[in-house]
């Protein structure tokens, strides 16, 4: 079984020293077959004495050094411009030296590095949604992420500073991106889709491939002006009715104190002129957010950020629904226990039944006809 010695088991002339059979660092056991009797008196004594081969001294740059240390148990000697690493090998011929392997350093040349460097260079990179593959959840390429993924990328968005956007999608929305064409270029463009809602879970629960949460939209705007307060992020509201995008930008700043708020929009409900477009993206790109909550409805804030996102400049924009009425208080939110329960849809149904009632019936039917569309796949797949 191979085994590494450190430098301490090493001479002044570089080379291994002799066992030791007391040194319990040493892995080796004495073999009883070798051993040299001498006698002190009439009793005889006995010592083990295992001849040693030489082993090859190898030249290691100091990243792959580093990059080992993580693996493997050994402590690299650098000297000069290079790393000396002793590796020893059990040879099962006790009087057979291994030979010695060439010196190579005069034809390589090696570029010294601290181990501190190093280790930084073999980090992983900063942005974690390239390593995370989108799941596809009732034609939605879900990442699979939490709540405190989804806040780090957000701030990895802004400080990039590039314009950007990401979509929490539920049910309703995945129904949307079925019917209407122009979601698959939105979809496709943004930075990523969470899922904000629990049928988004189950669905992806069915296809084996488990989202780790939901990340509502509803949560997530206290999160991200939470964060906001604290890092000295801006943050502008548009949307929703008049009043409503001012009172809640009123009850997060008493909530977190430093949050500053960049601005505050209500568009009209009919289709704005392009003298008034122009007018509202040109008040938002000079106000210079970092992050843009948009209250326009679904897929009409989608497809307006997408339509607008490198004229605005903004780094984060989301369209997050009914969560300005959430925090502004004119509409109230499902009990806690209600939403662990996954009734929060039946909460919502009975406090506005007229404007709710068929578009859940809408989402239910295409729920069920995606399952049964799947099922169907899944059986002439097997057959």
């Amino acid at each position: 079984m191979p085994w590494l010695a450190n430098a301490s088991q090493l001479d002044a002339t570089g080379e291994l020293r002799r066992h030791n059979p007391h040194n319990r660092c040493d892995p080796r056991k004495p073999d009883p077959a070798e051993k040299e009797t001498t006698h002190s008196g009439a009793v005889p004594a006995y010592r083990v004495r295992r001849r040693m081969p030489e082993f090859p001294v190898l030249q290691i740059p100091a990243v792959y050094v580093a990059k080992r240390a993580m693996t493997t148990d050994f402590q690299p000697q650098p000297s000069g411009d290079e790393t000396k690493l002793v590796l020893a090998e059990g040879n099962d011929r006790q009087n057979a030296p291994a030979p010695r392997a060439p010196d190579l350093s005069a034809a390589i040349t090696i570029e010294p590095r601290p181990a501190a460097e190093a280790l930084s260079v073999l980090s992983p990179p900063e942005k974690f949604a390239l390593q995370k593959q989108p799941v596809q959840v009732l034609g939605l390429p879900i990442l699979p992420v939490t709540f405190a993924e989804t806040l780090d990328e957000v701030d990895r968005m802004i400080a990039s500073g590039k314009p950007g956007y990401f979509i929490t999608a539920n049910l309703h929305y995945a129904m949307l991106s079925h019917r209407d064409p122009r979601l698959k270029s939105v979809n496709r463009d943004a930075a990523f889709l969470v899922a904000d809602g629990f049928p988004l879970l189950w669905a992806a629960c069915c296809k084996r491939q488990p989202l780790p949460e939901r990340v509502t939209g509803s949560d997530l705007i206290y999160q991200l002006c939470e964060r906001a307060a604290q890092k000295g992020h801006r943050v502008f509201f548009m949307g929703a009715a008049p009043g409503v995008a001012e009172a809640a930008a009123n009850e997060l700043c008493r909530r977190y104190p430093g949050l500053q708020i960049a601005g505050v929009e209500v568009p009209p409900f009919r289709q704005a002129t392009p003298e008034e477009h122009n007018r509202l993206v040109e008040r938002i790109r000079n106000a210079r957010a970092d992050l843009l909550f948009v209250a326009l409805g679904q897929p009409k804030g989608e497809i307006w950020l997408w339509e607008n996102c490198q004229s605005l400049g903004v780094p984060v924009g989301v369209q997050l629904g009914a969560s300005f009425d959430f925090v502004a208080g004119t509409v109230k939110r499902a009990p806690r226990w209600v939403q662990r329960l996954h009734l929060e849809w039946a909460y919502r149904i009975c406090s506005e039944p007229k404007r709710l009632a068929p578009r859940y019936f809408q989402d239910a039917l295409f729920l069920a006809q995606s399952t049964l569309r799947a099922m169907f796949t899944c059986c002439r797949q097997r057959g």
